[in-house]
C-alpha cells in the first residue's frame, strides 16, 4: 500500500522499486469486496503481525485474528445468532 490504511498503529515500512510502501493493516478491503459480489458472511481466522512497539509482557506485535463480516444485520440478535451457530 502507499499509505496507510487505518489508525494511528506503527506500520512494517518496506521498499518497493525505489519508494516506501507498507504492508496492509488487515484483509477490510478484501473482505468488503467480497460481500459486495455476493457472499453474506465472510470468516476469517488468520495471523495478525504489527510493529506496535510495547513495554509489557502481553503484547500486540503477533496474534491470531477471529473475524466475522455479516450483510444485512438489523438488530444485535441477528450477530449473536451467528456467532452462537
Amino acid at each position: 500500500m502507499v499509505t496507510a490504511s487505518e489508525s494511528g498503529a506503527e506500520l512494517f515500512e518496506v521498499g518497493y522499486f525505489g519508494t516506501e510502501a507498507y504492508l496492509a493493516q488487515s484483509p477490510q478491503f478484501c473482505k468488503q469486496m467480497a460481500m459486495s459480489s455476493g457472499f453474506d458472511r465472510v470468516f476469517e481466522i488468520a495471523p495478525v503481525f504489527r510493529a506496535n512497539p510495547c513495554f509489557m509482557s502481553r503484547h500486540d506485535t503477533e496474534f491470531t485474528s477471529v473475524d466475522v463480516e455479516i450483510s444485512w444485520v438489523i438488530l444485535h440478535e441477528d450477530v449473536m445468532k451467528v456467532e452462537e451457530e
